[in-house]
This record gives structure tokens, C-alpha cells and sequence, in this order.
């Protein structure tokens, strides 16, 4: 017994150093971040690092196009890198158009707080009031603020929906509105509504339908009254025009094979949108300082903290990330087939990024883009564009 007692007290003691060790570390590993960042001088080089930043992406990208947009207090910087594929050497500019999938959750969370605002529909209304027909069995209780900040339950994508989508190189095209309407009533929730975040492509979809419903309009046509007409976004939509077809630039997987756009139908609300740096960088520099116009109260409603459950902190639509050097911004980023994207902004710092390529790289479990958007963020803090 006293043996075993002494093991016992050996295997405590180790495994009381061994957390002493791990807390150690990551506090110093923090201390180290924080330095690094505080001792940036600043180099009045932004453009030229993010043009460094692009290369070294491109470096195994050979057919690959990667566009960087940044504003920094009043000033904007845009730089095309790598290759359209059309004319040989052309690179892509801030008119190239991408498409920029799941940020365009963020225009749909904007969508929802005009709504509020107008009283077409309020946050916590459940799903029931715009789906009568759903069972009293839990899934009725869903809010609409649930679904924007995806704490609704509901899984990523319906159990039927690989049944559906039998097209993979284009997934979304042949699911309906009517379908999701249709699933709705029979889909497995993964838990209670409102008890923790799991992103929901499904659930963000859901949400803009039902604000096309609302009122009477088509998902397109409530970004084009509420976002794109009063900024003069003209080369954002969920469905591509015939000018922005004339600038896109074909999307690639990550072993740099041509792949179709994707089409979204009823999913359209959760990543459909395609866009430019330039009309990224519209809505990026209203956002920074919304105004007291409808758009400018729906901007600073969808940038609230709206839930906070599994330690997310999640807006209508955007994501809020805290960083170890103590930043705070705003982001989303995108990818489908053939395309990756990011978009922040930082509201104390007064700046904010677009990145855009011609990668698959979400397909591939690659964050690439999202690496150079966060290390943007953080030297735009420091380092001035000139």
C-alpha cells in the first residue's frame, strides 16, 4: 500500500508539472505575440508586405489569381497577383470578379436588421410565425436570431441533401427553396435550440428565405433595395450579370484544375453572392463608420454581439474575433469549389481587408487566405499603407 500511495503522490506531482509547464508556455507564448506586436515599427509599407504575402501563395498556385484590397483610415490600397487565365500575363485588378460564398452570410445578417428596423420582422420571432405548419415538437421555438448566429440547432447541411445534390462539382443547384421548406419540418436537430454554435449553412439559407417571404421580395432583390443600390455595389449579386461574367475570373481546385461557379438556388442566402475588390471595399469602408441612414442603423445592428454561447461571439451574419494582441474585428470568410475568400474590419484601428483567390482551398481544408486576412489586420494596426 504504501508503495502504490507513492506512485500515486509521483504521478500527481508529474502531472501537476507537466500543466504547470503547459500554462507556462502558453502564457509566454502570449507574452510573445503581444511583443512582437507592440514592437512593430512601422514601415510605411503595407501594400508592398501584402504583395509579399500574395506571392508566397501563389508560389504553388501557377495557375492561381489572388486580389488584396485593404483600407486604412480614409485610404485605400488594391493589388491584383498571379494570372486571370485570359489574356497571358494579365493579372487580376479590383474589378476582377470572384465569387465570395460564405460572406455573403454577412449582406443577409444586413438584410435581417433592415427588416427589424422597417418591423417587417423582429429577432426573435420563431420560425413558426413564417412557417405555420411546422409540428410542436422544439424546432417551431427557432428564432431568427438563432439562425443568423447559428445557434439554432439546426446541422450544417439537411440529411437529404447529398441525395439532392448529385451534381458535386455543383452542389447547391439543384436544392429549392421549397425543399429547405419542405425539410424543415423533418430534419434531425443536433441539439436544443439556442444552447450552443454549430455553423449551419442550412440554417443561414432558411433565414434569408424567410426574409424574402416577409416581404415580397427575392432574396436578390432585398440586397439590391437594401445594400448594393445605396453603395453602389454594382458587381455584387447572387447571380452573375452578363458585365461581371465579361470580368470573372475562373475558379480553380487546389490541383489547379478549372472548375465550374456554383450555382446556389434556395441556398443562395448562405453563399451565393459574387463580387470585386472594389465593391468589397465600399461596403468595408461604410461599415468602419456606419451612418444614421437605414443601411448605416442595419450595419450597426448586425455588428452587435447577438450571442455569445460556446465562447462565440457571433453578430447577424459576422463573426467577432478577439486576438492575443488584444485586436477586435469583425470577419467572415468564403469558399466553394473553386474559390476562397476573408473580410474584416476593426473599427477602433479604422481599417479592413478583402482577400479574394481563385482557389478551392476550403475543399481542401486550407486556410491560406484567411492567414494572409488576419495577418493584414494585425500589421494594418502598425504599419501604414505609405
Amino acid at each position: 500500500m504504501p508503495n502504490l500511495l507513492k506512485v500515486g503522490l509521483i504521478t500527481l506531482v508529474i502531472v501537476i508539472l507537466g500543466l504547470v509547464c503547459v500554462i507556462g508556455l502558453a502564457v509566454g507564448w502570449v507574452a510573445w505575440r503581444q511583443h512582437k506586436f507592440a514592437s512593430l515599427e512601422d514601415s510605411h509599407n503595407l501594400g508592398v508586405q501584402a504583395g509579399q504575402m500574395a506571392q508566397t501563395y501563389l508560389k504553388d498556385r501557377p495557375r492561381g489569381a489572388l486580389v488584396i484590397g485593404i483600407h486604412q483610415r480614409g485610404k485605400d490600397w488594391v493589388g491584383g497577383f498571379g494570372t486571370t487565365g485570359g489574356t497571358p500575363g494579365a493579372a487580376p485588378d479590383g474589378d476582377s470578379v470572384f465569387e465570395i460564398g460564405s460572406i455573403t452570410k454577412v449582406f443577409t445578417g444586413v438584410v435581417l436588421a433592415r427588416l427589424v428596423h422597417d418591423k417587417v420582422v423582429a429577432l426573435d420571432d420563431p420560425i413558426s410565425k413564417h412557417l405555420p405548419e411546422l409540428a410542436a415538437d422544439g424546432r417551431e421555438k427557432i428564432t431568427l436570431r438563432q439562425l443568423a448566429t447559428h445557434t439554432s440547432g439546426l446541422p450544417r447541411l439537411t440529411g437529404d441533401f447529398w441525395q439532392i445534390a448529385t451534381n458535386r462539382a455543383n452542389p447547391y443547384a439543384q436544392y429549392s427553396a421549397e425543399q429547405m421548406y419542405a425539410d424543415v419540418a423533418t430534419v434531425k436537430l443536433r441539439r436544443p435550440p439556442g444552447t450552443a454554435y454549430e455553423y449551419s449553412n442550412y440554417g443561414a439559407a432558411l433565414l434569408g428565405n424567410l426574409l424574402a417571404n416577409a416581404s415580397g421580395e427575392t432574396y436578390g432583390e432585398l440586397l439590391e433595395r437594401i445594400v448594393m443600390r445605396p453603395l453602389a455595389m454594382s458587381d455584387t449579386a447572387p447571380t452573375i450579370t452578363p458585365a461581371m461574367q465579361a470580368r470573372l475570373v475562373p475558379g480553380h481546385s487546389i490541383r489547379g484544375e478549372t472548375t465550374p461557379g456554383w450555382d446556389f438556388a434556395g441556398f443562395a442566402p448562405a453563399g451565393a453572392l459574387r463580387s470585386t475588390a472594389n465593391d468589397m471595399l465600399r461596403f468595408i469602408r461604410f461599415s468602419l463608420s456606419p451612418d444614421e441612414t437605414d443601411l448605416g442603423r442595419a450595419v450597426t445592428l448586425s455588428t452587435e454581439v447577438h450571442s455569445r454561447i460556446s465562447g462565440e461571439e457571433v453578430g447577424l451574419g459576422w463573426h467577432r474575433r478577439k486576438t492575443v494582441e488584444e485586436l477586435e474585428f469583425w470577419w467572415h470568410n468564403g469558399g466553394t469549389g473553386g474559390y476562397a475568400s476573408f473580410m474584416a474590419i476593426d473599427r477602433k484601428h479604422q481599417t479592413g481587408v478583402i482577400v479574394i483567390a481563385n482557389s478551392g482551398d476550403a475543399m481542401a481544408g486550407k486556410f491560406d487566405v484567411d492567414r494572409i486576412g488576419v495577418d493584414l489586420m494585425l500589421k494594418a494596426a502598425r504599419i501604414s499603407l505609405e
